[in-house]
């Protein structure tokens, strides 16, 4: 049992990687076999690798029974970044206000080692480590059902990232010193600006994906 988790782990942790370097298509059909010829496993752990990403909002499924990548209009696009932004806002205030403190030495080591990921070149490394600072601070409100809402929006949030936008070490950079900016923010218990510099990130990343939107003519809505 302990193996087949394992491998569970590992196909769910390759088609994530799929999809954070752009290799998937929005309303593609994702056959499962495909996936079995691919990684050279059965079809177990790839067809529970896809229900995890149905976990996540990472993906839907036809009524058929088919898996395939969501496909996404701009208003959907917008309200699912002013909801990410409205829910790290709220670990903002939460930190403020906590008699727990946040780990904020963890956090500036996530924030670095974004930084010198992108530096190094290791593009998959370092959206991977974009992606584990924005879980990790959300993490540190200790709420539960906050980080639960927060996980949901991120596994959207992938898909429109990574699908519908491009990505320059340059842009990534760009994200990267946000982090830094953040974390200083709330070391120097500066709440209202730590606020603002999400805004000013997730606004980034939302307009990064809308401009990307607006050269195509498949999306008019």
């Amino acid at each position: 049992m302990s193996l087949k988790k394992n491998l569970d782990i590992v196909i769910y942790e390759k088609m994530y990687e799929e999809i954070i370097c752009g290799k998937w298509e929005p309303g593609q059909i994702l056959s499962p076999d495909e996936f079995v010829s691919r990684y050279g496993v059965s079809r177990t752990p790839v067809v529970q690798a896809l229900k995890r990403m149905l976990t996540l909002d990472m993906i839907s499924v036809l009524p058929a029974g088919h898996f395939y990548v969501p496909t996404y209009t701009k208003k959907q696009v917008e309200d699912l970044l002013e909801v990410r932004g409205l829910l790290e806002r709220q670990v903002i205030l939460d930190m403020e206000r906590q008699e727990q403190k946040a780990d904020l030495n963890a956090m500036k080591k996530l924030a670095d080692s974004c930084a010198a990921l992108n530096t190094a070149c290791e593009v998959v490394k370092t959206r991977k480590a974009d992606l584990e600072f924005h879980r990790f601070m959300v993490s540190q409100a200790h709420n539960q059902y906050l980080s639960k809402l927060y996980e949901e929006i991120q596994g959207q949030f992938v898909v429109v990232n990574y699908l519908l936008a491009e990505h320059t070490p340059t842009q990534q950079q760009v994200a990267s010193d946000d982090h830094v900016k953040l974390v200083k923010a709330l070391e120097q218990e500066d709440y209202q600006r730590a606020c603002s510099i999400i805004d000013l990130h997730i606004n980034g990343a939302r307009d990064k994906i809308l401009d990307k939107m607006n050269l195509s003519k498949a999306y008019t809505a």
